[in-house]
């Protein structure tokens, strides 16, 4: 459906695993020059422990240009102009720096497929996310009706953003509640604070109540 305009992402672009550096000046970086006039690029899957590569989404949402290569090949520059996506089961950390930016929730985005698809044999109508595997959605999929529907759903989209741009920062409340608790597990401070804070009388209790005013704050009866 979407011809040259879709690519495979490589997980180096976004992700990088614990101890992993930064190519080197100079060197090829091939999974960033391949990127060059996508607008969707997908990544199928990530390691548990990854994280998210900081540089690479500041560069990748800032709009300016970069410059890479393919190994063997003279460098280039271009702007990446191409939505991100990773599908995967394990989701990658977040460094809490990227957690605290400004804006950073209109750069990452996470949409939580709950719902798992089994056969008969393996249905347990207790689970509330087992659903019936449909075993003729691939080829339903792939017929020339449904991309037809596809095409004109991809068309609506468009001609809503380009009449409001700030039409893609409405977000379904599901979208919105699985993001905020995903950026949230990047920040440490508040993991730690809410985990192992300590609780201090209320001031209803005799023990607040029998505390000196020095100040004379306290309003009398």
């Amino acid at each position: 459906m979407l011809g040259e305009y879709y690519g495979v992402m490589s997980k180096n672009a976004v992700v990088k695993a614990p101890g992993q550096h930064p190519p080197f000046e100079g060197a090829a970086t091939g999974y960033l020059a391949e990127l060059q006039g996508n607008r969707v690029a997908v990544t199928d899957e990530t390691s548990p422990g990854e994280r998210v590569d900081l540089g690479s989404v500041l560069m990748m949402t800032g709009g300016g240009k970069i410059t890479s290569r393919l190994l063997f090949q003279n460098n280039v520059s271009f702007r990446f102009i191409h939505t991100r996506f990773i599908q995967t089961n394990y989701d990658p950390k977040i460094p809490p720096t990227l957690a605290k930016q400004p804006n950073i929730d209109r750069c990452l985005i996470v949409v939580c497929f709950s719902n798992e698809y089994v056969s008969e044999n393996k249905f347990d109508e207790t689970n509330p996310n087992h659903r019936h595997v449909d075993i003729g959605l691939k080829d339903q999929m792939e017929s020339l009706a449904v991309r037809e529907e596809f095409l004109t759903f991809l068309v609506q989209g468009s001609r809503a953003w380009y009449e409001d741009p700030t039409v893609s920062r409405n977000h379904p409340p599901a979208v919105q509640e699985a993001s905020i608790a995903w950026l949230r597990r990047g920040d440490k401070l508040q993991i730690f604070l809410q985990s192992e804070h300590c609780e201090h009388d209320a001031p209803t209790t005799p023990n607040n109540a029998k505390r000196p005013d020095p100040l004379g704050l306290t309003p009398s009866a």
